[in-house]
């Protein structure tokens, strides 16, 4: 028996509602299946809502119509507390702000989503967390604060966070965003790599090259030509 997706998407429509006005709609009725080890990038301008999809897609924001289901379970079904939790082992999740707590050092804010499962867990995944800043390029900076790092390195930082405990799903917001084309090849060739072990990752991304690396590419155009003014203003 084939296994469900580990992310399935059915008519996604998200809106917002605006006071004294009609809702803004921003997707409307949009499908996306994401199966193992598939790398699929959403293409689209800005306004668009690229990042609303994501953080729909990683349970951080609740549709207004459809429904976004993980490996077959719907998450309306799901109580917060499943979602939290499937999310913090199973889930990772990288948005644009690349926000760390600045009074740990890079090695630490890596290992940080590990806390919560113990000691012998974060020693455990210590070798994996310095793997990961070797690959991306940081293992000169793993003993640094957040305060001295540049845009990209924390970017790249919140990333190998999110990768750590090798998570099932991987959302990544404009990964490469932030990155010379060097840099930016780095963490394309490491998204592939942890395609590769079985993780299914969905990534919006103006890079072309992120877009050509990717197994599928998904374009997400404006609901409505009023909505993308609407984002745009």
């Amino acid at each position: 028996m084939t296994s469900p997706p580990p992310i399935h998407a059915e008519s996604l429509t998200i809106s917002y509602v605006r006071p004294g006005r009609e809702p803004l709609v921003i997707v409307d009725s949009w499908d996306l299946t994401v199966d193992h080890s598939e790398v699929c990038c959403v293409a689209g301008r800005s306004g668009s809502g690229k990042t609303s999809v994501l953080r729909a897609l990683a349970g951080l924001l609740t549709v207004t119509d459809g429904q976004v289901s993980w490996w077959g379970d719907p998450l309306a079904g799901l109580a917060q507390s499943r979602i939290r939790h499937l999310r913090r082992t199973r889930i990772g999740y990288v948005d644009q702000a690349a926000s760390l707590l600045p009074e740990l050092t890079v090695l630490e804010n890596v290992l940080l989503p590990l806390l919560p499962d113990g000691r012998r867990t974060v020693t455990a995944a210590r070798p994996r967390a310095q793997q990961l800043l070797e690959r991306l390029d940081l293992s000169d900076r793993a003993n640094h604060r957040g305060p001295g790092l540049s845009g990209g390195e924390r970017q790249r930082a919140t990333l190998a966070r999110a990768l750590v405990s090798e998570p099932a799903i991987l959302i990544a917001d404009e990964p490469t965003a932030s990155l010379d084309r060097e840099l930016a090849n780095l963490v394309i060739d490491l998204l592939r790599n942890e395609a590769a072990r079985g993780c299914a990752i969905v990534t919006a991304s103006h890079d072309p090259e992120v877009a050509i690396a990717a197994d599928s590419v998904r374009d997400l155009e404006p609901a409505n030509h009023q909505a993308a003014a609407d984002r745009r203003s």
